[in-house]
């Protein structure tokens, strides 16, 4: 019965630690893009991880949800999401990601590695090169111009300000 006890505690312990690793979504100015464009520029999402890793690290899927059909790849590249700050150059499957339809509407970062075993942030991520569909939605009939949202979502890291404002149909 102790040994199921010390399990139960050893386990909890595990899942608060796990728990403290948590991420916030920013974007410093949302893109203005015309209704009618099918491969729109979306602005930059900057994401902002902090916290204690557990000892096995974090691999995860990351998604991010649109309100309009996402676009992979174009002439202008794949979706990308770049980890730290580039310093010692970019380099694919280190510090550079590519991203993939995954949906009408969502792009997958799929087992991704967002933080290396047993160390604490920050961890800066930048997902660039982000193409929508924006006539989807087309032009508002009202006053308030149409808008395109994203929903991040990374298996098991609390994300604080999952939902933003990402773009304006002028």
């Amino acid at each position: 019965m102790k040994t199921l006890a010390a399990i139960a505690v050893v386990s909890s312990l595990a899942a608060a630690r796990a728990a403290s690793f948590s991420c916030e979504t920013k974007v410093a100015a949302p893109a203005y893009v015309r209704p009618e464009g099918i491969t729109e520029l979306m602005a930059d999402i900057l994401l902002d991880c902090d916290g204690e890793v557990p000892a096995a690290g974090i691999r995860a899927n990351v998604d991010l949800f649109f309100n309009t059909n996402a676009i992979g790849s174009t002439a202008e590249g794949p979706p990308l999401l770049l980890a730290g700050s580039g310093a010692g150059g970019w380099r694919n499957g280190s510090n550079l990601f590519y991203g993939a339809p995954a949906g009408i509407n969502l792009l997958r970062w799929a087992a991704l590695p967002l933080a290396p075993a047993g160390t604490r942030g920050p961890y800066p991520f930048r997902f660039a090169n982000l193409r929508l569909n924006a006539s989807m939605l087309g032009q508002s009939a009202s006053i308030r111009p149409s808008t395109i949202l994203f929903y991040l979502q990374i298996e098991g890291v609390e994300i604080r300000s999952p939902q933003r404002l990402i773009a304006v149909l002028t």
